[in-house]
């Protein structure tokens, strides 16, 4: 009796064992994003801080001439002495040059994509390292070499939808509107709330003569976006080209609204009237339009 006891004790035990390991199981294929994860925000902490440490040397460098240089121990000086060196000149090195606001942007620049290229050369096969790799040199005008580690990157990991709006963005750099439109659309499919995707596709559409495509995707922007005015100023210029004034004026109008010194926006509007036969307003629209440029 007692043995059937122990047995039956047993028996559950294990199967307790066993549902307390499954789960271990489960866990594993998940280690790769978290590591992603965990590099990604590493990346980010170790680029701003190498900023921070390189700033923090140049303030260090450009106070370092102005600090005189003494000895430990100064011998006993009689008053004439101290009077006599008082009165003689301290040379003084001179100041490094401050650096203008370019200047700075464009050190720090180059310190990012220094540390992404470490990171690549470390990383080479991670999916983050690349596209990290793709953004600084987007930073840096590179867009070539951008599109390179950014095509790495989605090949790396097919599912990025940050990846796949970034290389839509370099095709439109690139004046390839029919990939920037596709780039845009499986980012799209990816992350339905990618922020600011379906402008850039309305745009790329628009460059297309896709007009209806074009404002199908702006109009999604709208509802998207809390300030819209790119998409309304966009929306005026795809009316415009259809040839429906009225609208274009109405988008226009509603631009200005969001953004009251949008350029753009005054020029579209004095188009829309001038066609419209609102000469007045259109002429109000051309003297704005002339203050703000």
């Amino acid at each position: 009796m007692t043995k059937r006891k122990a047995t039956r004790r047993r028996g559950p035990a294990k199967a307790r064992a066993r549902r307390a390991k499954s789960p271990v199981r489960a866990v594993r294929p998940k280690k790769r994003l978290v590591v992603g994860t965990v590099l990604c925000g590493t990346v980010a902490v170790v680029c701003t801080a190498a900023a921070l440490l390189w700033r923090a040397r140049r303030t260090q460098d450009a106070e370092q001439p102005q600090r005189a240089a003494a000895p430990d121990v100064l011998p006993e000086q009689s008053p004439s002495d101290e009077s006599a060196e008082s009165a003689a000149p301290v040379p003084q090195a001179p100041a490094e040059p401050a650096l203008s606001p370019e200047e700075w942007d464009r050190a720090l620049r180059q310190e990012q994509m220094a540390v992404a290229r470490e990171l690549i050369a470390a990383l080479p096969d991670d999916s983050n390292a690349a596209f990290l790799m793709g953004m600084a040199a987007l930073e840096q005008g590179d867009v070539d070499l951008a599109t390179q580690h950014l095509q790495r990157a989605l090949t790396l990991q097919p599912n990025r939808a940050d990846a796949c709006d970034h290389l839509g963005r370099t095709a439109l750099l690139q004046g390839d509107y029919d990939k920037a439109a596709a780039m845009f659309q499986k980012a799209l499919e990816i992350d339905p709330g990618a922020a600011g995707a379906y402008f850039r596709l309305g745009k790329a559409l628009l460059f297309l003569r896709r007009h209806k495509e074009a404002i199908e995707a702006l109009e999604k922007d709208i509802e998207l976006t809390p300030q819209p005015g790119e998409s309304h100023c966009l929306l005026g210029e795809a009316y415009l080209q259809l040839q429906e004034y009225e609208e274009a004026r109405d988008h226009y109008e509603a631009a200005i609204r969001i953004k009251p010194d949008f350029t753009k926006a005054y020029y579209g509007l004095a188009t829309a009237c001038a066609r419209l036969g609102l000469e007045e307003q259109s002429r109000q629209c051309r003297a704005k339009f002339k203050e703000l440029e």
